[in-house]
C-alpha cells in the first residue's frame, strides 16, 4: 500500500498543494465548518483543496483536517495513485472490488501505542467540530465505525455520524438499508447479542473511498478493508 496511515497521505497532499494548514486560532464549534462551506460552495471543483487546523481554541494539542479525501478528481487520483481521470479512478476502484485481498490480523499496532481506560477516557478532550452551527444538536464525530455480525463474524465498515453526548458516550447513526443496521437494529434472536463497535478516526484514504462504493445489497458481504487493500496496489 502506498500510504501506511493518514499522515504520509497528508504529506503527499501538501506537496501537491492539495491541503493547506491554518495556524490562526479557530473555534471548533463554528469556524471550521464555515471555512469548509466557503471552499466547497465558492470554488470550482478543480481548484478545491483540503485544509487543516493546528491552533484550535481551548485545545492546545488538537489538530483537525477536513476535505482531504475527495475534494476534487485530482485529490482522488492522488489517494488512489492513478491518473487524474474518471476512467482511471473507476478502473482502480473496480480492481479492488473484483479482487479483494483479505487483511492480516495482528495482535498490536501503532493505534495501541497510547491507551486510555476507565476515568481517563474523555471524548470531550478531542476537538470534535460542530458541523452545522445552531442546527446540529452538538459536536459530531464522522469516523469509520467497524461492526461485526454477532452470528457469523462478518465485519462492516461505514462512515457514521456519532454525536458526542458525554465523556464516554456517543450516538450511532445507522438504519436500513445501510449494511451495519442489521447488526445493531435486529429483531428476534439477534437482538439479544451484543455488537460492540470500533471507531477509526484517522483511517487510510482507500477504506474511506471504498466505503462509498460498497453500500448496496449486491456487494454484501464484501468487506471494505479487503477491497481497499487491492485498490491500493
Amino acid at each position: 500500500m502506498p500510504y501506511d496511515s493518514l499522515r504520509p497521505y497528508l504529506d503527499r497532499l501538501e506537496k501537491e498543494n492539495l491541503v493547506r494548514w491554518i495556524d490562526r486560532e479557530v473555534d471548533k464549534d463554528w469556524e471550521i465548518s464555515a471555512i469548509g462551506r466557503m471552499i466547497f460552495r465558492g470554488m470550482p471543483e478543480e481548484r478545491r483543496y483540503g485544509f487543516g487546523f493546528r491552533n484550535i481554541k481551548n485545545y492546545p494539542r488538537g489538530r483537525v483536517v477536513s476535505g482531504v479525501i475527495a475534494a476534487s478528481t485530482r485529490m482522488m487520483s492522488v489517494a488512489l495513485e492513478c491518473d487524474s481521470t474518471p476512467a482511471a479512478i473507476h478502473e482502480r476502484t473496480i480492481r479492488g472490488l473484483s479482487n479483494p485481498v483479505e487483511p492480516v490480523i495482528v495482535s498490536t499496532g501503532p493505534c495501541k501505542e497510547v491507551i486510555h481506560t476507565g476515568s481517563a477516557v474523555d471524548l470531550n478532550k478531542l476537538p470534535v467540530p460542530t458541523w452545522t452551527p445552531e442546527k446540529d444538536a452538538g459536536p459530531y464525530l464522522t469516523p469509520l465505525w467497524v461492526t461485526k455480525d454477532p452470528d457469523n463474524g462478518v465485519r462492516n465498515i461505514g462512515i457514521r455520524r456519532g454525536q458526542v453526548k458525554g465523556p464516554t458516550k456517543t450516538a450511532f447513526c445507522s438504519a436500513p438499508p445501510i449494511a451495519a443496521a442489521p447488526f445493531i437494529t435486529p429483531s428476534g434472536k439477534r437482538a439479544e447479542k451484543p455488537c460492540p463497535p470500533r471507531v477509526i478516526s484517522a483511517p487510510t484514504r482507500c477504506i474511506i473511498w471504498l466505503h462509498q462504493v460498497v453500500t448496496d445489497s449486491t456487494s454484501w458481504p464484501l468487506r471494505e478493508e479487503s477491497a481497499a487493500r487491492r485498490s491500493s496496489w
